[in-house]
Order: structure tokens, then sequence, then C-alpha cells
């Protein structure tokens, strides 16, 4: 079997590679969406076989990442390598294009699509708008992606969403700033609510924390004095995203009886399944 791959433009495709009935009924806008990409000419990595596209990835370049469009294979060249063949493509393409990851978003239905971006490098970091689990791949070397549960007051994760605090002030916290990070409140709410991505966790004198970080962790001199008591440093953790669920999880979803005191660490599955069980309602950035 002789396959060949390539970059080209989406109006030099076949056309019912992207009129299938299945995407019909998966979004009601998708007419919409392939007139777009047509009207943009929007980059297509296909796969070919005998002059006939067998498989293809619509690309749309996302500020510094390469978000990765319908993936598909023609079912009867599945398990050939085609999909890999094509991704290899994809990254390709994102590097020479400077971006530094890519990204996909799933159906919560299509766990085939999950398990092939899986067994390919990338890991599941979010809910998007439009409640698919976003998939995600960096292409610099990274730390190992670790996935936390964290303990927070609701009071505070009230101030998070509504942008009144950026930081997070902790006496010990987890290293790898690679992580994906779900939010569970204590009473009342007793319940995981969201999702924080992080920017970094560094550790800094409380000299400094006092003088230049109080109103961003948002708290006051007193409250830091009876939290951290006679340290001498604290762990920052700086906030970039913050997602709050419409309705909440509980612990038994994890199969976890007991709440994490200050955090504690989610396999892989675990934190599939709060994306599995989530609706995203609101998204702050900072």
């Amino acid at each position: 079997m002789d396959i060949s791959f390539c970059v080209d433009t989406v109006d030099k495709i076949e056309i019912g590679l992207l009129m299938r009935e299945e995407m019909f009924l998966l979004y009601s806008d998708y007419s919409e969406w392939v007139e777009k990409c047509l009207k943009e000419k929007r980059t297509v990595i296909a796969a070919k076989s005998n002059n006939q596209t067998i498989g293809i990835i619509v690309l749309k370049h996302n500020n510094e990442l390469l978000k990765l469009c319908q993936i598909f294979v023609v079912e009867e060249y599945r398990g050939k390598g085609i999909g890999r063949g094509l991704l290899l493509l994809c990254e390709k393409e994102a590097r020479l294009n400077s971006a530094h990851g890519m990204y996909a978003t799933v159906n919560k239905k299509n766990t085939t699509m999950e398990s092939f971006l899986e067994r390919n490098g990338f890991s599941p970091v979010n809910i998007s708008s439009s409640d698919e689990i976003v998939y995600e791949k960096p292409l610099f070397f990274a730390q190992k992606k670790q996935y936390v549960l964290m303990s927070l007051k609701p009071e505070y994760w009230k101030l998070i969403m509504s942008g009144g605090k950026s930081l997070e002030l902790r006496k010990v916290a987890w290293k790898n700033v690679n992580s994906n990070v779900a939010i569970y409140l204590s009473r009342p709410i007793s319940s995981i609510v969201g999702l924080v991505s992080v920017d970094n966790i560094v550790k800094r004198p409380i000299t400094v924390i006092r003088k230049c970080m109080l109103k961003d962790i948002a708290i006051s001199d007193l409250e830091l004095n009876n939290y951290i008591g006679a340290r001498e440093e604290g762990t920052i953790i700086y906030i970039k995203r913050a997602t709050e669920f419409k309705s909440y999880i509980t612990l038994d979803v994890l199969s976890m009886c007991h709440p994490p005191q200050n955090y504690c660490y989610l396999t892989v599955g675990q934190f599939k399944h709060i994306l599995l069980n989530a609706t995203r309602d609101y998204e702050r950035v900072y």
C-alpha cells in the first residue's frame, strides 16, 4: 500500500471527507464551519493513496498553539499508522510556525479519539466552551503532566473567579508547573467546582510576600501571620486560568472518601472522570 502525506488547503481535498453525516449530528453549526474553512482556505494535512485522500487533519493557528480539527481516516485504512503519520506532519507544521504545542477538542462520547490522542502524547487538560474535552501536547521539553486536587475555602474561589485573587499561598505545594489542578471547596460546598491552570510555582521569603503579594493573595497581614507562623518562606502558586463548572462534582466520582487537607495527586483516569462529568460555566484568564 503506497501512502503519501502532504500539506494542502481545505479547498483542494474531496469535500466528502468534511461533509460526513455524523458531524452534522454532533454539531448544529457544522455547515457554517465547513464554509468558513473553505473561505479561509485553511491548511489541511492529508494522507493519500492512489491520488485519493484517505485521511485529513484541518489546522487552525490559535495564538501559540496549533488546533487540530477534523482528525479523520477513512475506515478501511484505519489501524495502519496513517493517523500517527498525519500527527507527525502536524507537529512539523507547528514547529515551522513557532507554535508551542498542539491541541484538539473531543466529544465526550468519542472514546476512540480520546485513546488515539493519549497514545500519541496528548493529555486531557480542560473543558471547552462547547463542553468537549481539551487535549494538549507540548512541543518543547516539559515535565511529565501531573494532575492535582487542591482544597480551597469557598470565599477564595469566589475571589479567583471575580478577578480579585491571582495568587495562592501554601506552606507546601507540588513542584511541577506542568500540572492541571481540580479545585475542591471545603464546607459547606464540599464538592469539586472547577479547574485551575498554573503559570508558575515558586518559593518566596515571607518578607517579600508581606511587602508585594498580599493584595493578589487576597489576605491581610494578620491572616498571613496566623497561617504561616514562624516559617521564613511560603510557596506561591501563580494562577493562569480558572474554569468554573455549572454543576459541582462530589468526591465519589473519583472513588474518594475524604478530601485532601492541602492537595493530593490524581491519576489521569480520575482527572478524565472530572472532565466527563463537568459542564463549563465561566472562565477567568489572568
